[in-house]
């Protein structure tokens, strides 16, 4: 009986806790969708200068500049201000590509990801839809069409047909399969999303985002095995980001493990000290 009653107390303690600091009951948003993985659109920008990161992309492609401008170092320059976020300076560089080069649909794609990225969106469309009108079948163009009028409006039915397209054109892309994937989960059709997913993960294995958000899936439909073992995987990716511990800790409640959700909230508070 004392010991019935130590586990009470226990279980009351920590539902306390949860409460001054409070979680809210609702799985934190992670599954954004993606505009391009970066390292792959990066590729051959590493090579072209033979480094290793985005910072000493800009360092050279700036050298090259003083010395003789050309269209590959203003875009290459562009796409390492997009990684570290300086979206402002990667506009500018891309435009400036553009007027060397007006026919290359990639330089508009990735000016339209840099504008999506500072809520420009009607100049984003804009963008993808030149860079379609240039290459037709360019399934990048679709991906960062569909994700400029989703971010715009929320209409998700109409980014899902630029997603379906690009896949046409394309479907070895992972990244494709998860932001369909994304876009139906917001339409609640989880088990669509799931199977977007899964899909998106034979392509990529590795991939962190992809198992977060098919773990998010399985939450909603209450297959809380499979987004455990999901967010399982996600950490063991990627042990620094605080939404996976806050939603596998959520996960844990669910099932009924307090002292592991407890546990999973503090890491995420630890990790992000804005975390609520």
């Amino acid at each position: 009986m004392l010991k019935k009653w130590i586990l009470v107390c226990f279980v009351l303690i920590i539902l306390i806790l949860l409460f001054i600091f409070g979680i809210n009951k609702k799985q934190a948003d992670w599954n954004k969708n993606t505009l391009l993985p970066y390292e792959e659109l990066l590729a051959d920008a590493y090579n072209y200068y033979n480094v290793k990161t985005p910072k000493d992309i800009i360092i050279k492609s700036s050298s090259n500049i003083e010395k003789n401008a050309t269209m590959k170092d203003y875009h290459y320059r562009g796409l390492a201000y997009s990684i570290i976020d300086e979206n402002e300076k990667a506009v500018e560089d891309f435009n400036k590509a553009i007027a060397i080069n007006p026919k290359d649909a990639t330089i508009y794609k990735d000016k339209c990801n840099s504008l999506t990225s500072l809520e420009r969106y009607d100049e984003a469309i804009e963008n993808c839809n030149k860079a379609i009108s240039i290459d037709p079948n360019y399934p990048n163009a679709y991906n960062g069409l569909g994700l400029a009028v989703e971010y715009k409006s929320g209409d998700y039915k109409k980014s899902i047909e630029y997603f379906n397209k690009a896949i046409d054109i394309n479907p070895n892309l992972w990244i494709l399969y998860n932001n369909r994937g994304n876009a139906k989960d917001r339409l609640g059709m989880h088990k669509e999303a799931i199977i977007d997913f899964t899909e998106a993960l034979k392509l990529n294995n590795k991939g962190f985002s992809i198992y977060s958000n098919r773990a998010l899936s399985y939450y909603y439909i209450e297959k809380y095995n499979e987004a455990l073992e999901d967010y399982n995987m996600a950490i063991k990716l990627n042990k620094k980001n605080s939404i996976v511990y806050y939603n596998r800790g959520l996960c844990k409640e669910a099932m009924g493990d307090i002292k592991g959700a407890y546990k999973d909230y503090e890491k995420a508070k630890k990790l992000n000290q804005n975390m609520k």
